[in-house]
């Protein structure tokens, strides 16, 4: 996924000027024509802002996954195979790819166990103040289904209608509002999340020091992983796909090794370049 460009404030110095006006450098500086275009293009850039904070977050949260995945890679595949599978100047998409083709995963299985994923993500959410993870974790779910070609998550109408079910009933204003609109023909599972997410971090603010990184946030809670699914992060970095960032940060060792299967569910659905 490529960074999202930086909306442009309009330079008043660049609309039309009255007569007796060089450079205009206030408002009132501006002819009538001048003045109606750069309020309508400062509204517009206001309204890009908006939706530039909430394509940037989603940019920081899956390149956050990567470097989560890198390191979780490099300390937990064994030596010979980071060797042939995971080559430098590939991406991180490359790494999964080679290491399935390493150890013969079998489509058929991986898309059961993706299946059994998807449907724990969908229990419904019972600690209001864990939301972040339980939002989380069902991203992660709804991502690799979607890569797999889940028949659950084929139908948009179908899909909406299972995630408002495991909404909690205090949230039930936000379902009545996003009806409205989960029939658009445009609406994807990610458009919903990002509203969902947009309406608790409004109710729901999280507090200071308790936002996790998306990639592992639902770590806390094992009712939310399927099994199989990668739970923590890892510690340590020794070589980089060349889709992540240098340096992962440090975190809990998982007490449960992760296999290659397990990676590659975590992975499945991220951008190949980032």
């Amino acid at each position: 996924m490529e960074k999202p460009t930086d909306p442009q404030k309009p330079d008043i110095k660049d609309y039309e000027a009255k007569a007796s006006v060089e450079v205009p450098t206030l408002m009132s500086h501006l002819s009538k024509d001048g003045l109606k275009a750069y309020k309508d293009d400062k509204q517009e850039y206001k309204d890009s802002i908006d939706e530039w904070k909430i394509q940037y977050q989603y940019y920081k949260d899956e390149r956050q996954k990567v470097l989560q995945m890198t390191s979780l890679i490099q300390t937990t595949v064994a030596s010979h195979l980071q060797e042939s599978s995971c080559l430098a100047g590939l991406t991180l998409s490359d790494w999964i790819s080679n290491l399935k083709n390493s150890v013969g995963a079998d489509d058929d299985t991986e898309r059961e166990r993706v299946r059994a994923w998807y449907r724990t993500s969908l229990k419904t959410m019972r600690n209001l103040n864990n939301w972040p993870a339980w939002v989380n974790e069902y991203d992660r779910a709804s991502t690799s289904a979607e890569l797999w070609g889940v028949s659950d998550v084929s139908n948009m109408i179908s899909v909406t209608t299972d995630f408002m079910a495991a909404v909690p009933r205090s949230e039930q204003g936000w379902c009545d509002s996003f009806s409205h609109h989960r029939k658009s023909p445009d609406m994807t599972i990610k458009k919903m999340i990002n509203s969902f997410r947009e309406h608790m971090n409004r109710v729901h603010p999280v507090k200071s020091g308790m936002n996790r990184p998306a990639a592992f946030a639902a770590a806390e809670d094992d009712s939310y992983v399927a099994d199989g699914a990668t739970d923590t992060t890892v510690q340590g970095s020794k070589r980089d796909a060349s889709s992540a960032p240098d340096g992962a940060p440090s975190a809990k060792r998982s007490k449960r090794k992760p296999t290659v299967t397990s990676i590659v569910l975590s992975v499945a659905g991220m951008s190949t370049k980032i």
